[in-house]
């Protein structure tokens, strides 16, 4: 089923309202918390959403040099980079108050749209140009996982059963279903427990449909959390965090290349 434009906007508005909401009052030790994100604190992830919009809002990106930091392992790394180096040195207010500045303007922005726009060529991260609808899915789910990242850093969890948490789950099992080219044919069933609790079955090298086959070759259940976490490479797959049932081999082989994001 096609996602909406109001749907992408509205879930949208949800994980920006939430991230500023989880960071405000924050002491400016809590705001250099590390979190699961090499190299990157609290403030960190903030910084990138503000920046990643304000470009997508027509800014010009800044023309600042990064320096050789050892969590940027490649170009895209090094563009996100920028907005986040830039503001390593302002207080963290700051780059709240840059947050709700900006995201209150691209959300005006995207509201004047209809429904016709999702099928328009638009910027794209790092200048790539892709269609609107493709967009808005990746910045629900950057947006919705960087909030997970603060979150979980804090100790103040939330957010995990929101429109933007649906259709971030969504977008990592379509994803998955392309991992493990070996397999391709064989049937996985992805089962998730505690706050957004499913079910799916991937075909790998196809796609993913909701419920459970009757005789998958795997059958994974995880708590959802751990799915993200999982899915975005945040943690690496170890013994313990997922309960396996069947073809071991294929087990091992898909959650050791589970992660999704660059």
């Amino acid at each position: 089923m096609a996602t909406s434009l109001a749907t992408y906007v509205d879930a949208l508005a949800e994980t920006w309202s939430s991230l500023a909401s989880v960071c405000s009052g924050l002491s400016p030790a809590e705001w250099e918390t590390p979190t699961e994100l090499p190299g990157w604190s609290v403030k960190d992830n903030v910084s990138h959403v503000v920046g990643v919009e304000l470009f997508l809002l027509g800014e010009p990106y800044p023309p600042h040099v990064v320096p050789d930091l050892p969590h940027i392992r490649n170009d895209a790394g090094r563009w996100v980079e920028v907005p986040v180096d830039l503001r390593r040195p302002v207080p963290g207010a700051s780059v709240l108050a840059e947050l709700s500045d900006v995201t209150a303007r691209r959300l005006a922005e995207l509201r004047a749209l209809d429904e016709p726009a999702l099928e328009e060529t638009v910027r794209g991260v790092m200048d790539f140009p892709m269609k609107l609808k493709h967009l808005l899915g990746m910045r629900v789910f950057d947006s919705w996982a960087h909030e997970q990242d603060v979150r979980r850093a804090l100790g103040r969890p939330g957010g995990l059963t929101s429109a933007a948490a649906i259709l971030s789950r969504r977008r990592l099992l379509l994803a998955m279903s392309g991992l493990v080219p070996s397999a391709a044919g064989r049937v996985v069933v992805l089962e998730t427990t505690g706050a957004l609790p499913s079910v799916a079955t991937l075909t790998l090298g196809a796609s993913y449909v909701d419920g459970a086959a009757d005789a998958p070759d795997v059958r994974l259940v995880m708590d959802f959390e751990t799915f993200v976490r999982l899915g975005t490479g945040r943690v690496a797959y170890a013994p313990g965090l997922v309960s396996i049932a069947g073809d071991e081999g294929l087990a091992e082989a898909f959650l050791g290349a589970m992660a999704i994001t660059p």
